[in-house]
């Protein structure tokens, strides 16, 4: 039967071939969510961005200590499964290896987990090397001026912008 290696989903059937498409997809939209924080924590940091209770919530999640475990477990739980794929493999003498789904969680696994630790410094980095982008982002809230919560203000008028003209 040709559908004993595929997955339904209400009419629709999905094999590996859609396993694959769908994990591209999540290394994209994690990477995609990282690049977004990033971005963000810098807006807050230069004093063009808001740092509203939303955000900070976000960030509390997103500190160099959670994302380096984070990223110690993804991967830890990526080469368990490798390792399993690699003992059955061998298991079967290195012959044809009929195990795509474990084999592409696997990878995608370890992908995710050096993506949240690469990323995890990467926020520490923007967010002025605190370990708590958090914090970094609640002390350029507290720091800026009414400009930095004026969306209509001028560039001279942002904290950034006054550091380099050398203004306080």
């Amino acid at each position: 039967n040709a559908h004993t290696e595929m997955v339904a989903l209400g009419p629709f059937w999905f094999g590996d071939h859609w396993m694959v498409g769908a994990s591209a997809l999540a290394i994209l939209s994690h990477q995609a969510v990282i690049f977004g924080l990033a971005t963000t924590q810098y807006g807050i940091g230069q004093g063009y961005r808001r740092a509203g209770p939303l955000l900070l919530a976000a960030f509390r999640f997103v500190r160099l200590e959670y994302m380096l475990a984070a990223g110690m477990v993804s991967i830890g739980l990526g080469l368990c499964l490798l390792g399993y794929v690699v003992m059955s493999w061998s298991n079967q003498g290195f012959g044809a290896l009929s195990m795509t789904r474990e084999l592409t969680a696997a990878m995608v696994l370890s992908i995710l987990g050096f993506q949240s630790i690469f990323g995890g410094f990467l926020l520490s980095v923007v967010g002025g090397n605190e370990a708590k982008p958090d914090r970094a982002a609640r002390a350029a809230a507290e720091r800026g001026s009414g400009a930095a919560n004026d969306p209509g203000a001028g560039a001279a008028d942002r904290p950034a912008a006054r550091r380099r003209q050398g203004r306080p």
